[in-house]
């Protein structure tokens, strides 16, 4: 039916050609007349093409001769000059029919590589927008799916040879289409550069690259669209498709060298850490215990009791230190389990004021622990070491002289949370300092005297903190107006509220 419409609407074109040549133009000759058909024939070569511009040629030849030429009513024509004319006009009409599809084709093949220049240019937008460059290998195998409507996998270098990593469609390639990849790679290999597509069981496949080895292979599960489409667009995509594996690939090493150079930051700032931090306890142990081996009979009684506290305390944070090292390996290791249980926040503080004693000696202290405050359910152990060190960060970097204030309070609003907070009135933090204080080996260093340390303390109280169920924050209003650092644990539900829900 669809075959018939056009052929239909040809014939009624030309029957109303012949109507109104009949009605109108009664005396004209028969060249004039058959100028009036050629449209008829321009027109049906532009919408249907050569065949039905041929159909118009044949009726109007007919019309002509029956309806207009001498002998009327008869195909017969007996004057050879009608004849010649009607010759004419089929040259004409035949040739106008020919150009006229040709322009329809032209128009045609100019509006498909529209189309797809089209596509070429919002795939390559879409790719350059990517993010997640381990996705561009299954962005390739959709799009080449997508224009080649039939099943697709592609192909990169493995340590066992080139083996599928994206897959578009439910056909996958199997032994015979591996193999037929491995030898097109050592070919494109051997020769430098890619060979013709190559058929194996029902898939082309065929190698994508620009340099002497492919960057991979693209295999397709139809033959029409590699013979059918044309050949400047199949190699402008692959080519488009060659770089996007070559970017993946760049960003790939991209992001290996920064990991390499990450950890060998990392692993400095740990050497860094054990030379500085170890090393000052360890010359204070030694000079006190040479002394005492040394000078111990010329020392007084007080002094030989001041030089073991040196080498107790001193050996004290030494532990301490290295204790640190190895929350690090927990913390990386993901091996935290705290032990959640309710805790006294006044042991809490009473643990992390004599653990930091000679760092806070220079230092004014208030504590601030309400007497109807609830107590935080979580590890207590960990909690301690997370606010001894948090404590121990608001010495070093105060002056010596101003107050630290330690304080917490229930949360308004919120009684299923404790706030536990301390506040110096030291340099303070800009934003950016702010954002980054809790990263491992960050310090806030501003051109001012250093205080020295690892800068893992903090981190170590964010993931103590974190693991127990809580949040940790640093806020500042602005250098040279101090630091609050807060910690917001789960409260342990009151005994009355728990048997309330048990009840329940």
């Amino acid at each position: 039916m669809e075959n018939f419409r056009p052929l239909a609407l040809t014939a009624a074109m030309v029957l109303l050609t012949t109507l109104i040549a009949h009605a109108l133009l009664q005396n004209a000759s028969i060249a004039t007349v058959t100028l009036l058909f050629v449209p008829c024939v321009l027109i049906a070569a532009l919408l249907w093409g050569p065949l039905h511009a041929l159909v118009a040629v044949t009726l109007a030849i007919g019309a002509i001769s029956y309806f207009r030429t001498p002998p009327v009513y008869s195909f017969y024509v007996d004057n050879p000059e009608h004849t010649l004319d009607i010759v004419v006009f089929a040259l004409v009409a035949t040739v106008v029919g020919g150009a006229a599809d040709w322009a329809r084709h032209s128009t045609e093949s100019a509006r498909m590589r529209e189309a797809r220049m089209r596509e070429l240019y919002d795939f390559s937008r879409r790719v350059a927008m990517a993010t997640d460059f381990g996705e561009l290998p299954a962005m390739v195998a959709r799009e080449l799916g997508r224009l080649a409507q039939a099943p697709v996998a592609l192909y990169r270098q493995t340590p066992d040879g080139p083996r599928p990593i994206a897959f578009d469609g439910d056909t996958l390639p199997g032994d015979e289409q591996h193999a037929a990849a491995a030898w097109i790679w050592k070919e494109c290999v051997h020769l430098g550069r890619p060979i013709s597509p190559r058929e194996s069981g029902g898939w082309w496949l065929r190698a994508i690259g620009h340099g002497n080895e492919p960057t991979g292979l693209v295999a397709i599960h139809s033959d029409e669209f590699l013979q059918d489409v044309e050949r400047v667009f199949i190699e402008a995509f692959l080519a488009l498709a060659a770089n996007v594996l070559e970017r993946a690939d760049l960003a790939a090493r991209v992001d290996a060298i920064r990991i390499d150079q990450r950890a060998a930051e990392l692993r400095e700032a740990i050497l860094s850490s054990i030379s500085h931090d170890l090393r000052t306890p360890l010359a204070a142990i030694l000079g006190s215990a040479t002394t005492l081996e040394r000078y111990g009979d010329l020392c007084t009684p007080g002094e030989r009791v001041d030089l073991n506290v040196t080498i107790r305390e001193e050996a004290t944070r030494l532990d301490r230190l290295i204790a640190r090292m190895f929350d690090l390996t927990r913390i990386r290791a993901g091996k935290l389990e705290p032990a959640l249980g309710p805790v006294d926040l006044v042991d809490i503080v009473d643990v992390a004021l004599r653990h930091n004693r000679r760092t806070l000696e220079r230092h004014r202290v208030n504590v601030n622990l309400p007497a109807d405050l609830a107590m935080p359910l979580t590890d207590g152990v960990l909690i301690e070491q997370a606010l001894s060190n948090v404590v121990e960060n608001a010495a070093k970097y105060a002056p010596a002289g101003t107050t630290i204030e330690i304080g917490a309070a229930n949360m308004p609003g919120e009684p299923e949370r404790v706030e536990l907070s301390v506040r110096d009135e030291g340099r303070g933090l800009t934003p950016e300092q702010g954002r980054r204080i809790f990263d491992q080996f960050y310090r806030a260093v501003d051109g001012g005297a250093d205080p020295g340390g690892s800068g893992l303390g903090l981190a170590i109280s964010r993931a103590f903190v974190e693991a127990c169920g809580g949040t940790i924050e640093a806020t500042s209003e602005g250098l040279g107006r101090g630091t609050t650092v807060r910690m917001r644990l789960p409260a342990a539900k009151a005994p009355a509220l728990a048997e309330e829900g048990e009840a329940a």
